[in-house]
């Protein structure tokens, strides 16, 4: 079983779970809603959040909680790679070319048409989202990918780069990251 919310989840069931595993964020008030849940005792558990690579691990019939360390994954899940590339994203995280004076609303839905349109676009329209650091903004806050995010950071910091090198800088990264076969 795997929940965020116990207490969404029937009392009989949780009752027949032997061993909880947490993740990220506040691991004792999760512990502490499924103790709750189950109606035993809070565990003793570390507090605040767990490092990237932790998990807590809490044996409840023995009452054991151990902190354990795995190496998290090292690529994104194909899927994801597959929606960003390919699929509609939600209006919300779309990316909109608009120009230095707003005159446009190109419309990228996914990546495969950011890059298509990046290749269409002026010089003036590609800088000027270019130097607002937009596409790395974009990468890291709508798509969550910071390491993507970072290496599009760095195009865009480079003012040495040209139009056209930034934008093939910018889409082969891209390209090579959510195009490249899982």
């Amino acid at each position: 079983l795997v929940t965020v919310h116990p207490e969404h989840v029937a009392t009989g069931a949780l009752r027949k779970i032997n061993s909880v595993l947490i993740v990220g964020r506040e691991p004792l008030k999760l512990a502490g809603e499924f103790a709750d849940a189950i109606q035993v005792a809070r565990p003793e558990m570390p507090a605040g959040d767990l490092e990237r690579g932790q998990a807590v691990l809490w044996q409840i019939d023995r009452n054991e909680v151990s902190v354990m360390n795995f190496a998290p994954p090292r690529s994104e899940h194909y899927r994801h790679r597959r929606k960003y590339a390919e699929g509609e994203l939600e209006p919300e995280r779309t990316f909109y070319f608009r120009g230095p004076e707003g005159k446009l609303a190109l419309r990228a839905q996914n990546l495969n048409l950011f890059v298509q349109i990046a290749e269409g676009i002026d010089d003036e329209t590609w800088l000027f989202h270019l130097e607002r650091a937009d596409y790395s903004n974009w990468i890291c806050n709508a798509l969550g990918d910071q390491h993507l995010a970072d290496e599009i950071r760095a195009v865009e910091k480079d003012s040495a780069l040209s139009a056209r090198e930034s934008k093939d800088r910018i889409k082969n990264a891209i390209l090579q990251k959510y195009t490249a076969p899982a």
